[in-house]
């Protein structure tokens, strides 16, 4: 291989030079020698460079390949990213919606909230004021009724009696008839009934009881 290599260089510098230098130097048979070794490697010279060219185009192929690949994937993320920041603009006006939703729920909780309350509120003092009627009416047809009744029968039922519902009773009727009713009790019993009337404040003043 060294030796075609140096019989190669001097070929072609024996070519550079004029014809009369090189028939003084190398001789005809020079020449011929080195026509035979062009000729004997010209195909082996043009397959190298064939095979050159073939790596050439290859490697272009490739490159172009290559260029094209990361041309679609950039692409590809280009329309990625496009489809990201839509779902985040979508994303975004959905929880603003959701948010401004549950706003409107909660103040509309709460307005249901206050109405019950108000309602209830509102219940709660019906009731009250209707049980207090309703106390009112039973404790007016208790002082009509006991009112009705003889002195004697009225202190007998009224003495077995809890101090404040008796109270309650005589406290709404006529000085003069509750008077009359205590005279007819017990007198421990009716001294005690006259200081809870009078701390109660029903009557600030009552007759003094006597028997009759």
């Amino acid at each position: 291989m060294k030796r075609f290599k140096l019989i190669l260089m001097f070929c072609i510098a024996g070519l550079m030079a004029n014809e009369e230098h090189l028939n003084q130097e190398i001789g005809e048979d020079k020449i011929l020698e080195c026509n035979l070794i062009f000729e004997s490697r010209k195909e082996e010279i043009e397959a190298q460079l064939k095979k050159l060219e073939e790596q050439q185009q290859s490697l272009l192929i490739l490159q172009n390949a290559t260029e094209d690949v990361l041309k679609e994937r950039q692409e590809a993320l280009d329309q990625r990213y496009q489809e990201l920041e839509r779902d985040k603009v979508a994303f975004e006006e959905q929880k603003k919606q959701y948010e401004q939703e549950q706003k409107q729920r909660e103040e509309d909780l709460q307005k249901q909230q206050e109405q019950k309350t108000k309602e209830i509120a509102d219940l709660i003092q019906k009731n009250e004021e209707l049980l207090q009627e309703i106390k009112r009416e039973r404790k007016s047809k208790l002082v009509e009724t006991y009112s009705k009744m003889k002195d004697s029968k009225a202190a007998q039922i009224l003495e077995s009696m809890p101090i404040d519902d008796v109270v309650g009773i005589l406290g709404s009727m006529e000085t003069k008839l509750v008077g009359k009713i205590l005279a007819k009790m017990n007198a421990q019993k009716a001294a005690e009934i006259t200081l809870a009337i009078q701390k109660d404040g029903q009557h600030k003043t009552l007759p003094q009881t006597q028997e009759e």
